[in-house]
């Protein structure tokens, strides 16, 4: 239960970025967020739940969601740096 409360914030974060993404109509970074957050969760899961069983999983859901959460953080702190500069 912990786990997918310390998950909360990074998949909210993911979840908004997600739905902004579809209001603009670009559905390239929705894919893009949603796929990696699948891709890593699998990748990591096969590893972890050998050792751990199925806390590894979620252990392995949350690290996807926290990667991917601060992916977008930053590019979206970068993004905002170059309008203010301008």
């Amino acid at each position: 239960m912990s786990i997918l409360v310390l998950g909360s914030v990074p998949f909210a974060i993911n979840a908004v970025y997600a739905s902004a993404m579809r209001v603009k109509r670009r559905i390239k970074p929705v894919v893009g967020v949603y796929g990696e957050i699948a891709f890593i969760t699998i990748a990591v899961s096969y590893l972890l739940m050998q050792k751990m069983g199925l806390v590894g999983v979620g252990i392995a859901w949350l690290l996807s969601n926290i990667l991917v959460a601060g992916v977008i953080s930053v590019n979206l702190i970068g993004k905002h740096r170059k309008r203010v500069e301008c």
